[in-house]
């Protein structure tokens, strides 16, 4: 239903505007997915019990979430992997695990305690604390194991960035085209303040 505006008056035509100009103007704040980095993130205000689990193994895991915590993709939600207590050797021969990359981005120094409990008892004290953590692109299909990997292997669009997706190579959705996998932006590494990746 439209209104009748003759009872203004004699108004005068405006000039022509372009309406597609507003995709790449006027916007404030980005959209769409941040690109790889390092990124200031914020912890949960609490943990509760459901952030906590075992491994197979029966190791301690911690799940949650964070969010972009300064910049203008302030409040941007960023996926954590599990972490687990699963302990590995890097490449220095230096003992790690996930729980414990965390903790020391956090301040803690020293050796890591070993009883789940006192793990827990460290990783709630960290809520609703700020850290700087690397991120990157991740796009996963679960059923077929199929993965893509960092920012840098996604496909380009026209304007020469990559695209937030990548097509399955095998999966087809409803309409037999290749199935979309939608990237997440997901923490790779837990930054001590002395780190810094490029």
């Amino acid at each position: 239903m439209s209104v009748s505006i003759s009872e203004i008056g004699n108004l005068q035509a405006s000039e022509p505007v372009d309406l597609d100009i507003y995709k790449t103007i006027n916007r404030a704040r980005p959209t769409g997915l941040p690109p790889r980095g390092e990124y200031e993130v914020r912890v949960p205000d609490s943990f509760s019990k459901e952030n906590f689990g075992a491994t197979q193994a029966g190791l301690l895991k911690v799940t949650f979430n964070v969010a972009i915590a300064a910049g203008d993709r302030t409040g941007f939600p960023i996926r954590v992997r599990n972490m687990s207590a699963k302990v590995w050797t890097d490449k220095q021969g230096h003992q790690q695990s996930g729980i414990g990359e965390y903790l020391a981005s956090m301040g803690y120094q020293g050796t890591l305690p070993t009883d789940p409990q006192r793990l827990v008892d460290l990783i709630c004290a960290t809520a609703g604390r700020t850290v700087t953590a690397y991120c990157d692109w991740v796009a996963e299909h679960y059923a077929s194991q199929y993965k893509v990997t960092g920012m840098r292997n996604f496909p380009t669009g026209a304007d020469g960035q990559p695209q937030s997706f990548v097509p399955h190579p095998t999966e087809k959705d409803a309409e037999g085209n290749a199935l979309r996998l939608r990237a997440n932006l997901e923490i790779r590494k837990w930054l001590v303040p002395s780190d810094s990746i490029n």
